[in-house]
C-alpha cells in the first residue's frame, strides 16, 4: 500500500509539496535573519552619523524642544516652566510658551531633523551597499555548496578545466594534442591514438609533429601511407628509408642480417610465400 501510494501522482504532489515548503522557510528563514543584521546596521549607522555630525548640547536642546512641544500642542501646559541648561552648565526657569515660541530653539531644531535626515540617508547607502556584499556573499556560498567535490580516484574532464589542472600543478609541456598540454617529461612516452576512420587521428599526429619540428627535435616516423612523408619531408635534410622510393639512400639490406635466420625473415618480407 505504502509503495503505491510513493509511486502514485498523490506522492508525487506530497513530496513536491513538502520541498516547496521547506525551501519556503528555509528561504524565509535566512531573509528573516539576515534583514534583521542589516536593520541593525542601518540603525546603528544612522545614530553614529547623527551624533558624529551634532554635539551634546545640540542634541539635549532639540530632546528639550521636543518634550515641551508635546506639552504645549498635547496636553496645553503653555504656562508651565521648565529648567533649561545654558551650555555654561546653569539652569535658568523658562516658559514652555516662551521657549515653543524662541527662534533660536526652532532654528536648531530644524538643523537636527535635517541632519537626521541626512544620516538616514548615510545608513541607506550603507544598507545597499551592506545588501549587496550580503547577497553575493550567499549567493558564492551556495554555489560553491553545489559544486562537486573530487575525493579520489580517476575524474574525466573537459578539455578546458584538464588544462587547467595542468597548469596549475606546473606540469604542463609546450607540446599540447588538441590544445591540451602533455605532461612536461613525458613527451618520449608512448601515446596512443583510438578512433574509427575520420575522428581526427592523423590531424593530432601531424599537430604534435609540427611542434615538434618548431622545437627542432629530431623524429622517427613510420608511415604506411606516406601521408607524413607528403606533409614534412624535406629532401635536403631528412632522411628516408624505403627501398621502393627512388629517394632513399643506398641501402643494403644483407647488412641488416647479423645472423643467419634473418635473411630466411628478410627473404620472407619481400618474397612472401604463395599462400595457394
Amino acid at each position: 500500500m505504502a509503495d503505491n501510494f510513493s509511486s502514485s501522482a498523490v506522492g508525487d504532489i506530497t513530496r513536491g509539496g513538502q520541498t516547496t515548503l521547506h525551501f519556503i522557510r528555509m528561504f524565509s528563514q535566512v531573509v528573516r535573519q539576515f534583514f534583521s543584521a542589516m536593520v541593525v546596521v542601518y540603525s546603528v549607522t544612522a545614530i553614529a552619523t547623527f551624533v558624529a555630525k551634532t554635539n551634546e548640547y545640540e542634541r539635549y536642546l532639540g530632546a528639550r524642544y521636543a518634550t515641551t512641544w508635546v506639552g504645549v500642542q498635547a496636553l496645553g501646559h503653555g504656562d508651565r516652566t521648565v529648567m533649561i541648561r545654558e551650555q555654561s552648565g546653569q539652569y535658568i526657569p523658562v516658559k514652555m510658551d516662551s521657549l515653543l515660541s524662541s527662534e533660536g530653539m526652532g532654528e536648531n531644531a530644524k538643523a537636527l531633523v535635517s541632519q537626521w535626515l541626512k544620516s538616514m540617508w548615510v545608513a541607506l547607502i550603507t544598507f545597499s551597499i551592506g545588501l549587496v556584499v550580503v547577497f553575493t556573499y550567499i549567493w558564492r556560498s551556495g554555489s560553491r555548496q553545489r559544486e562537486e567535490t573530487h575525493l579520489r580516484g580517476v575524474q574525466v574532464l573537459d578539455g578546458k578545466a584538464l588544462t587547467a589542472a595542468i597548469k596549475e600543478r606546473g606540469e604542463a609541456s609546450k607540446l599540447t594534442l588538441a590544445g591540451i598540454p602533455l605532461i612536461e617529461g613525458s613527451e618520449t612516452s608512448h601515446i596512443t591514438f583510438t578512433g574509427v576512420p575520420g575522428t581526427g587521428k592523423t590531424t593530432l599526429q601531424m599537430e604534435l609533429l609540427k611542434q615538434i619540428r618548431s622545437r627542432g627535435d629530431r623524429v622517427i616516423c613510420f608511415s604506411l601511407v606516406g601521408d607524413f612523408i607528403e606533409a614534412f619531408f624535406r629532401e635536403e635534410k631528412d632522411t628516408l628509408l624505403n627501398p621502393f622510393d627512388t629517394r632513399c639512400p643506398g641501402w643494403n639490406l644483407w647488412s641488416e642480417c647479423p645472423t643467419p635466420y634473418h635473411y630466411d625473415t628478410l627473404a620472407a618480407s619481400i618474397i612472401p610465400d604463395s599462400t595457394k
